[in-house]
C-alpha cells in the first residue's frame, strides 16, 4: 500500500496544479440513503433556508426619484435608456445568509480557562531550561557580560591618575551597551502576542464582524454624501444711486486649476418697482427667486474663489460711459434725475437684453477664517462691525466728495485713494477703522505657491460668517473669459503681482453670509429644482414671504476624479458659448447676441432649458449678454439643459446670432423697427451616426461633447439640415460667412446617468444589445460574437470614472452575459467565442473576470 501511494505521488509533477474537490458535486454523488443515515448529515448539507432574497426600498432625498414619464416606458429603438432609468429607480434586491452569524465554533470554558500562559525562552532564567553543562557555560558568558553592563559611574575612580581606558568605557562604551540592550529588548517584544492561546477566539468575547472568517454585511448603496458643503447667501446688493436693475451670477472656481468647479446660480435682489422699469413680467416661479446657493466641495483648498458677476440692462454706450452715473455728481439731484430718466428710457426699450458690467472674486478660505471682511485690499477695504455701514451711505450722503476727473476711466486705485476716507465710507471714521484692524493673522499674505498648497480649509466645524464687499471691478471686454478672471483672482490670492491693482472699480455694498447648510430648517432645492425633504421655510419669515427664498444646491464639477456611482436620475447638458469672430462679415453685426435652443426637428424648440433669475423654471431659449459695438465678442454664460430621456437624430442644439438695434428709430422713419436682426446660424447634432470597421452603421450612444469650432451660415437652411453637421459638409445653396471658416467656438459637457461618456463603455453597450435584444437578429450583424468579446476586453481600457459612475448597469449586463453563455447555441449557431469570455483555455483569468476586477478595484 505504501509503495502504491509513493508511486502515485511520484507520478504527479510538482508543477501540476491540483484542483480542489468540488464539494457540491461530491455531495450529489452520494446516495440520499447514505446522507440520511449519516448522524452528521446536518454538517454535510447546506441548510435549505440559508439564503434569503428580499427587497429593500431605495431611499431618495426628495422622497421619490422624479423622472420624465416617457423614460419609464420601454423603447425598442433605444433600450439602453430604459435600463439606465430602471437601474436608478428600482428597489434593491438583497441576498442575505441567515446563518452568517452562527459560524463560530463552541469551546469548553473550563478548558479555555486552564490554558497555560505562553512564555518566551529569551525571557526565562537559563538555569530552568538547559542541562548542567550548558548552564555552566551560560553562567560564564553572562558573568562576563555583566562585568561590563553593570559598570556605573560610581565604579570609576580616576582621581589617582589619568586612565584612558576607563574614561573611554565610561564616556562611550557603557552608554552604547545600554542603548543596544534597550533596542534589542524593544525589537524582541515587537509583534509578540501576550499569550499564544489569545490567538484562539474565546466564544464569550468572539466578535463576528471583526472575525476574519466572516464577510462584512454589505452596506445598502446610497447617494454620495458630499464631504463638505457651504451655503452662500447674498443679502444685499446696492449701488448709489439706485437707478436701474442689476442681475448677478455666482459660481465657485479653483483658480489654481483655472477651472469652474460648480454650476452657476442666477439671482437678483431687484424690487418689483425696479423690475417694472425693464418691462419684466412678474409672473415668475419662486424657485428662480432664491439668492442662496449650496456648494458641494470634494477637495477644499486655499485656491477656491466665489466669482460674482454683475450684469445691467443694455444701453447704447460704451462700457466706460456706463460708469459715469455712479462716479460723477452723485449728490446733485438734477444729475441724478437726468440719469434716472435715461435709465428708464433704455430699460423700457432694451429691458430684455443685458450687458456685462462688473465682477468680484471672494476667497473662500479668507472669508471663512477671517470674519467680517470678505475682500481685503490694503488701501481700501477694512473689517467692520455689523452696524458700521449705515443706511445713510446708500441715500446720497456719500457724495460729499466730488470727482474732478473728466472720465470714469480714471477711476482707479490712485484716484479712489485720494478721496477722503469719510467720503468713501462716512460711517467709519479713522478711529473706528484703526480699532477694527487688530488681528492680522487671518489675513497673512500667501507669499508662495508652496505655502498655498499647504493651506487646508476647515469646512467641518466653521461658524457662520457675515461680511461685505466694498469694491467691485469693471468688466474689461478683452478679459472676459474664466481663464482671465482666474488669473486676476490668483494674483489677488498671492498678492505678488500688481496687475490686478490696475483694474478700475466702483464702490458697492454687497453683503454676503457664508455658513454650513442647515437642511432641517431650510427650503432646499436640488440641482433639478426638486424639493429636498424636509422642505422647511425660514422660521422668521412672514406668511407672504416664507416660500420666497428657497436655497438651491449647485451641481459640482470636481477638480479631481471622484469615484461614485449614479444613485439618482440625472440628465443635464451644459452648453458654454465661448467666442465668435465676425470681423469679415459685412453689414450690421456689432451688437451681437447668441440665442441657444434645443430643437426636435426644424420648428419644435423644447422647453427644457433652466431659466435665469426671476423667470420660469424651464424656458425654450436662453440668450447671452450683448457687448456694444464688438464684432468678436467673448461669452461666459452657462446654459443648463434638462435633456429628454430619449434622443433621436432630430435633436440638436441651435445657435442663432442677432444684431441688437440699440438706437431709437427716427420719427416718420419707415425702416423696420425690430430690435433683433438675424445675422448667423449654426447647429450641433446631439447624436450622429458612424460606420464601423465592418461597414455597418451604428447609432452612437455618446453625446457630442467637448469643444467645437463650427462655421456659421447667414440663415437657417432648408429641411433636414440638422441631420448633417455643418463642420463636415458644406451644404449647397447655403451662404456661409467667411467662406465656411470656423468662426464660432463653444463647449458642451454633461452630467448624465443615461449617456455614457466613454468610447469603450459605449462599444460594450452596443454589442450587448446586438446580442441580447430580441428585436435585433444575430444574422443581421456578422461576427457579433467577436465584436462582443472585443468590447468586453476593451472595458479594461475604459476610463475609471465612467466605469464607476455606471457600475450597477455594467455589472448587470456582464452577469446577464454570464448566464447566457451557458446556452450552447442561439439561432442554430455555436457560441464558441462567447464561451471563451468566461472559460480560459490557458493559464490566467477569463476576460469576464478581468473586466469585473477592473471595475471593482478602481
Amino acid at each position: 500500500m505504501e509503495d502504491e501511494s509513493r508511486s502515485l505521488i511520484d507520478s504527479i509533477s510538482k508543477g501540476d496544479l491540483v484542483n480542489p474537490i468540488n464539494y457540491e458535486e461530491w455531495i450529489n454523488q452520494k446516495s440520499k440513503l447514505i446522507l440520511e443515515c449519516d448522524p452528521h448529515n446536518d454538517l454535510m448539507l447546506f441548510p435549505s433556508n440559508d439564503v434569503e432574497v428580499k427587497t429593500v426600498s431605495k431611499k431618495f432625498r426628495t422622497g421619490n426619484n422624479v423622472i420624465p414619464g416617457s423614460a419609464t416606458e420601454f423603447n425598442s429603438d433605444n433600450p439602453h435608456v430604459y435600463d439606465s432609468v430602471r437601474t436608478t429607480t428600482q428597489d434593491w434586491c438583497v441576498v442575505e445568509r441567515r446563518f452568517d452569524g452562527k459560524l463560530a465554533t463552541t469551546q469548553n470554558e473550563e478548558v479555555n480557562g486552564s490554558l497555560a500562559e505562553h512564555k518566551y525562552e529569551i525571557d526565562l532564567d537559563p538555569k530552568s531550561i538547559v542541562s548542567d553543562e550548558e548552564r555552566e557555560y551560560l553562567e560564564n558568558c553572562q558573568d562576563q557580560r555583566a562585568s561590563f553592563a553593570s559598570l556605573s559611574e560610581d565604579s570609576f575612580d580616576i582621581s589617582e591618575g589619568d586612565n584612558t581606558m576607563l574614561n573611554y568605557l565610561k564616556d562611550y562604551t557603557l552608554p552604547k551597551i545600554k542603548v543596544t540592550d534597550n533596542t534589542n529588548k524593544m525589537h524582541r517584544s515587537f509583534g509578540r502576542p501576550y499569550s499564544l492561546f489569545s490567538l484562539f477566539q474565546n466564544p464569550h468575547t468572539f466578535n463576528l464582524e471583526k472575525s476574519a472568517e466572516c464577510r462584512k454585511r454589505p452596506v445598502v448603496p446610497c447617494e454620495h454624501e458630499k464631504p463638505y458643503r457651504i451655503m452662500v447667501t447674498c443679502t444685499k446688493l446696492e449701488m448709489v444711486p439706485a437707478i436701474e436693475p442689476f442681475y448677478a451670477t455666482m459660481a465657485l472656481y479653483d483658480v489654481k486649476l483655472k477651472k469652474k468647479i460648480s454650476e452657476t446660480l442666477h439671482f437678483d435682489l431687484n424690487s418689483d418697482e425696479m423690475l417694472k422699469k425693464s418691462k419684466k413680467k412678474l409672473d415668475f416661479e419662486v424657485e428662480t427667486r432664491g439668492t442662496s446657493a449650496i456648494f458641494s466641495i470634494t477637495e477644499p483648498n486655499a485656491d477656491m474663489f466665489i466669482l460674482i458677476r454683475l450684469e445691467k440692462t443694455l444701453q447704447k454706450d460704451e462700457l466706460s460711459d456706463c460708469f459715469e452715473p455712479y462716479t460723477k455728481d452723485t449728490d446733485n439731484p438734477k444729475v441724478v434725475h437726468k440719469n434716472n430718466m435715461a435709465a428708464e428710457d433704455f430699460c423700457s426699450r432694451l429691458g430684455r437684453y443685458r450687458m456685462p458690467y462688473l465682477w468680484v472674486g471672494i476667497n473662500v478660505e479668507r472669508a471663512i477664517r477671517g470674519g467680517d471682511a470678505l475682500f481685503i485690499d490694503d488701501a481700501t477695504d477694512y473689517r467692520y462691525s455689523d452696524n458700521s455701514y449705515k443706511d445713510n451711505h446708500h441715500h446720497g450722503n456719500s457724495g460729499s466728495y466730488k470727482s474732478n476727473q473728466d472720465s470714469s476711466d480714471n477711476l482707479d486705485n490712485a484716484s479712489l485713494n485720494s478721496m477722503p476716507f469719510s467720503a468713501r465710507f462716512p460711517s467709519m471714521d479713522k478711529k473706528s477703522r484703526l480699532g477694527t484692524i487688530s488681528n492680522h493673522s487671518s489675513y497673512e499674505r500667501l507669499d508662495s505657491r508652496e505655502e498655498a498648497k499647504t493651506r487646508i480649509i476647515n469646512l467641518t466645524s466653521f461658524t457662520a460668517k457675515k461680511g461685505s464687499v466694498f469694491k467691485i471691478f469693471k468688466q474689461e471686454l478683452e478679459h472676459m473669459t474664466d481663464e482671465d478672471l482666474c488669473k486676476y483672482m490668483l494674483e489677488i490670492n498671492m498678492k505678488k503681482n500688481s496687475t490686478y491693482k490696475k483694474l478700475k472699480f466702483l464702490p458697492i455694498n454687497l453683503q454676503l453670509e457664508i455658513e454650513p447648510p442647515d437642511y432641517s430648517n431650510s427650503a432646499v432645492l436640488t440641482p433639478s429644482l426638486r424639493k429636498v425633504l424636509p422642505y422647511n421655510p425660514k422660521a422668521d419669515a412672514s406668511e407672504s414671504e416664507r416660500w420666497k427664498y428657497p436655497v438651491r444646491e449647485l451641481e459640482e464639477f470636481p477638480g479631481r476624479e471622484v469615484y461614485m456611482p449614479y444613485h439618482e436620475y440625472k440628465n443635464f447638458l451644459y452648453v458654454y458659448p465661448l467666442n465668435l469672430n465676425f470681423n469679415n462679415r459685412t453689414g450690421s453685426s456689432r451688437n451681437i447676441m447668441c440665442k441657444v435652443q434645443l430643437m426636435e426637428g426644424e420648428n419644435n424648440p423644447l422647453t427644457c432649458i433652466y431659466g435665469k433669475s426671476t423667470s420660469s423654471k424651464l424656458v425654450s431659449e436662453v440668450t447671452t449678454c450683448v457687448q456694444y459695438h464688438n464684432k468678436t465678442p467673448d461669452f461666459y454664460e452657462e446654459v443648463k439643459v434638462e435633456l429628454p430621456p430619449y434622443l433621436s437624430k432630430n435633436h440638436h442644439l441651435l445657435f442663432k446670432f442677432y444684431h441688437i438695434v440699440c438706437q431709437n428709430p427716427k420719427p416718420g422713419d419707415k425702416q423696420k423697427t425690430e430690435k433683433e436682426i438675424l445675422i448667423g446660424v449654426t447647429w450641433l447634432p446631439l447624436r450622429h451616426t458612424q460606420t464601423n470597421k465592418n461597414n455597418y452603421t451604428d447609432d452612437v450612444l455618446a453625446l457630442a461633447l467637448g469643444e467645437h469650432k463650427f462655421p456659421v451660415c447667414t440663415d437657417i437652411p432648408k429641411k433636414d439640415y440638422h441631420l448633417i453637421s455643418p463642420k463636415q459638409v458644406k451644404l449647397p445653396s447655403v451662404t456661409w460667412v467667411d467662406d465656411h471658416k470656423d468662426l464660432f467656438h463653444f463647449r458642451v459637457s454633461a452630467v448624465s446617468s443615461v449617456h455614457q461618456q466613454d468610447e469603450k463603455l459605449n462599444d460594450f453597450t452596443r454589442c450587448f444589445y446586438k446580442y441580447t435584444c430580441p428585436s435585433i437578429r444575430k444574422e443581421d450583424v456578422p461576427n457579433v460574437e467577436i465584436e462582443l468579446k472585443s468590447s468586453i476586453i476593451g472595458l479594461e481600457k475604459a476610463g475609471n470614472v465612467e466605469i464607476v459612475r455606471h457600475l450597477y448597469l455594467t455589472l448587470d449586463r456582464l452577469f446577464i452575459l454570464l448566464v447566457k453563455s451557458s446556452h450552447s447555441s442561439k439561432g442554430g449557431r455555436s457560441l464558441e467565442h462567447t464561451k471563451s469570455l468566461f472559460i480560459p483555455k490557458t493559464a490566467g483569468r477569463p476576460v469576464f473576470i478581468s473586466a469585473i476586477s477592473k471595475m471593482l478595484l478602481v
